[in-house]
């Protein structure tokens, strides 16, 4: 989305975690596609939750991880949900002091 010009024709411009994001690492893929799926499974309503911990916990089963792996899918997921979810709300902080039309 953020690729496609969207996003940045209806914001004017790109969101800094984009523009600072940090040198592709081999093997990202695995945790970015995770944590996209893993983002249909939070709570919506007002806010965002964050995304639950058994299913974190299931995917990695799912993907046929042990237990040390799991451990680590969980820290990575938690740490890329703490920092969207961080964005979600600053997204929203910006919408709601925009002037009125």
């Amino acid at each position: 989305m953020i690729d496609s010009g969207q996003y940045q024709n209806s914001t004017g411009g790109l969101p800094s975690w984009y523009l600072e994001r940090p040198a592709h690492v081999r093997g990202d893929e695995f945790y970015l596609v995770a944590f996209w799926e893993l983002s249909t499974e939070r709570q919506y309503g007002q806010v965002l939750g964050p995304i639950p911990h058994h299913f974190i916990v299931e995917y990695g089963y799912r993907k046929r991880l042990g237990p040390a792996m799991i451990e680590v899918l969980v820290s990575v997921i938690r740490e890329l949900d703490e920092k969207f979810l961080e964005w979600q709300r600053e997204e929203q902080r910006q919408r709601n002091n925009r002037p009125k039309k």
